[in-house]
């Protein structure tokens, strides 16, 4: 029953996969040019108008999900216990779209600036985030832990994102190349 609510739930995920990385591919491309360019004033505001786009979609995705998610689990599923099990996870589902907006604007912004060393040593982090909140959160809260770590891992892989751009100072160091 869990993994079949599961299956469910992350059909959620994938619609808000897809909205999300609309953004990023954006970014991606807007990114490139401003790096080709050499302009750090490009970078940073195709950076601020990508989150600022994404960041809406995400919030209006997470209070869809949160308003109309028992009938979107309804429309996906048939089965009484299926429904029930995913509608006891569904929160979890809601805040995918909040929490993992960065991670998938970021993936645009470093893919854009051709910085995937960057990029690939995050999500090495963000995985170890998921190992270690799995590990810890799995075996004591069930499918719950699984959701957390989930979030966590979404979580983590845009703040690492976020801190490592910060610390580089992104938009000038981008675009040095």
């Amino acid at each position: 029953m869990t993994l079949a609510a599961n299956a469910v739930l992350m059909t959620l995920f994938t619609a808000s996969a897809y909205g999300l990385d609309g953004f990023a591919q954006t970014a991606e491309a807007l990114v490139g040019r401003a790096v080709g360019a050499r302009s750090a004033g490009e970078l940073r505001e195709a950076v601020r108008a990508s989150f600022a786009a994404a960041t809406l979609l995400a919030v209006l995705m997470t209070l869809a999900y949160v308003l109309l998610g028992p009938a979107l689990v309804g429309l996906l599923t048939s089965l009484p216990e299926v429904r029930a099990t995913a509608q006891a996870y569904l929160p979890y589902a809601a805040l995918v779209p909040v929490v993992a907006v960065w991670a998938f604007l970021y993936d645009g912004v470093f893919f854009g600036a051709t910085r995937t060393a960057e990029l690939r040593n995050g999500m090495l982090l963000a995985a170890l985030s998921f190992a270690a909140a799995a590990y810890l959160l799995v075996p004591r809260f069930g499918n719950h832990g699984l959701w957390l770590a989930f979030l966590a891992f979404l979580g983590a892989r845009g703040v690492i994102l976020a801190l490592i751009y910060r610390r580089a100072d992104g938009a000038v160091a981008f675009a040095r190349g």
